[in-house]
């Protein structure tokens, strides 16, 4: 029995000598062939900031001047007396080819402008009279043009539409509070 005993130890001990001599030598090794014992760190890719997009300013702030946020007065006092007016808005005729409708909150500010130019009127806004050289539209097979651009930092999108041609030509240009039905 003793004997069995010290044939356990010895083969326990050469286990550890033997599990020493490896590690040494490995450790030896990597030091000889010019190895780094510590760990290598891996460079993980660092997301690259997207490019935020110019913020689009509008070319047109104001339909005949007239600005969203007006008062019902202050409208008045540029455009004068409306054709037609209720709680809703505010309706003017400036010709035979001109006119604008002007809608309004609930407290009786301007929330939407709309200015209607019928007959090839040429004082008719351009396209781009309304959203400057850097917005693009392309016209449709039979010329209309539709565009509606949001600037969300300045409040409020527009929208410019023409259909027709020369004298039945029908232009519309709107401007309304982002956020309001």
């Amino acid at each position: 029995m003793k004997s069995l005993l010290r044939r356990r130890r010895a083969i326990a001990s050469s286990m550890v000598y033997s599990v020493l001599a490896t590690a040494l030598v490995f450790a030896f090794g990597m030091v000889a062939f010019g190895q780094n014992t510590t760990t290598a760190t891996v460079a993980t890719p660092q997301p690259q900031p997207k490019p935020s997009p110019a913020v689009l300013e509008p070319a047109v702030k104001d339909l005949r001047g007239i600005t969203l946020g007006m008062t019902v007065d202050e409208v008045k006092s540029k455009l004068g007396k409306p054709l037609s007016q209720d709680d809703s808005g505010l309706y003017y005729s400036f010709s035979n080819s001109e006119s604008a409708q002007i809608g309004l909150d609930s407290a009786g500010k301007v929330r939407t402008i709309a200015t209607i130019y019928s007959g090839g009127d040429q004082n008719a806004p351009k396209f781009e009279d309304v959203f400057g050289p850097s917005v693009q539209v392309a016209a449709s097979d039979n010329g209309r043009l539709y565009k509606m651009v949001r600037y969300p930092s300045a409040g409020f999108w527009i929208a410019y539409s023409k259909i027709g041609s020369d004298k039945n030509e029908l232009t519309t240009v709107t401007m309304k509070r982002i956020g309001d039905n």
